[in-house]
């Protein structure tokens, strides 16, 4: 059989974590001889997908490209994990580790998931906080996200 390339490798990490076979994926990374970004990412983001953001974080800090577009990515996609799977305060630590301990701004992207999150987990009027305080004008996202937290929670709509 010919060798696997990096896109076989990393078909087959995503498949494990598609089916939700955390254990089987790590395996396949660990058996990679070269992982690129793509690779990097899809491993922090099965962990996060699973709950295990430890092991998500620890497998970011280990990878070689940490470039803001790789740290970008990686967060958005453990603050999307950790949304689908409702780990509010691992996420909300990984959110001001950004600009807290890497010094990276957060995007847009990283706000309106932490908004998300914070409106899933009932936490309305710290989701609408963030909302108002966040270095740029929110966009439909952002405001979807806060209506669709005050609308599950039957909060009242304080206005804007």
């Amino acid at each position: 059989m010919p060798e696997k390339d990096l896109a076989s490798w990393t078909t087959m990490l995503r498949a494990f974590a598609s089916a939700g076979h955390v254990e089987n994926a790590a395996c396949v990374f660990s058996s990679m001889s070269q992982c690129d970004v793509v690779a990097w990412t899809a491993m922090v983001y099965t962990y996060a997908a699973a709950g295990h953001l430890e092991a998500a974080m620890t497998t970011f800090e280990k990878m070689p490209e940490s470039t803001l577009v790789t740290w970008n990515r990686s967060v958005l996609s453990v603050l999307a994990a950790s949304n689908d799977v409702g780990l509010l305060e691992q996420a909300r630590h990984l959110f001001l580790l950004m600009a807290g301990d890497h010094g990276i701004a957060p995007a847009m992207e990283h706000f309106c998931s932490v908004v998300c999150l914070l409106g899933r987990a009932g936490r309305v009027e710290m989701a609408q906080e963030l909302l108002d305080t966040m270095p740029f004008i929110p966009d439909s996202v952002a405001w979807a996200a806060l209506f669709a937290a005050h609308r599950i929670h039957s909060s009242s709509f304080l206005g804007h």
